[in-house]
């Protein structure tokens, strides 16, 4: 039986909050899921502001009105981890969806940033749009960003989120994607 945490504050508090307790891990899969209608918990050694520091493409992201949609965190056998989360924000003149990741175990790249990839040129870590995204244009960012919600062969989900009212807000309905159960 799969361990499922409902979420009720609200994604703006987080910002700057302490960071969450530990999320009890399913005893067969090693998975952490959270099924949140808002966005406060996370693993434990995650940090909102810090996500969202990495999703920054503005100078004054005080500015920005940012909302978490989706994360997850993966790994492979060498061990490689990978935590990633998807950000939509607001600020002046538009708005951006941005995958961010960060490689937790490793010294040297422990720090958020956009997620890119050199050597393919569709790839997409951020896009900016003069007006709301509509589902489309998110469904088309997750395909041209890699996002998956579901592990890559030769990947494990160490856990999952889908934000349902960060969705609402921004796109007027439910999340149309979810992790498995």
């Amino acid at each position: 039986m799969r361990t499922t945490i409902l979420v009720t504050c609200a994604l703006a508090a987080c910002v700057g909050a302490p960071r969450s307790h530990p999320l009890p891990r399913n005893d067969a899969t090693g998975h952490r899921e959270v099924v949140a209608v808002a966005g406060c918990e996370l693993p434990p050694e995650w940090n909102v502001g810090e996500i969202l520091a990495g999703a920054v493409v503005t100078e004054r992201p005080e500015t920005m009105h940012p909302r978490l949609l989706a994360w997850h965190e993966i790994e492979d056998d060498r061990p490689l981890r990978i935590d990633e989360a998807l950000v939509l924000y607001e600020m002046a003149g538009g708005y951006g969806l941005t995958h961010v990741y960060r490689h937790p175990v490793d010294d040297r790249d422990r720090h958020w940033h956009e997620y890119m990839v050199y050597d393919a040129g569709s790839f997409e870590g951020h896009h900016g749009y003069d007006h709301r995204p509509t589902p489309a244009e998110l469904d088309a960012f997750l395909a041209a960003t890699w996002w998956r919600f579901t592990p890559e062969q030769d990947y494990r989900l160490l856990g999952s989120g889908v934000w349902a009212d960060a969705w609402i807000a921004a796109f007027g309905k439910a999340p149309w994607h979810a992790y498995p159960r």
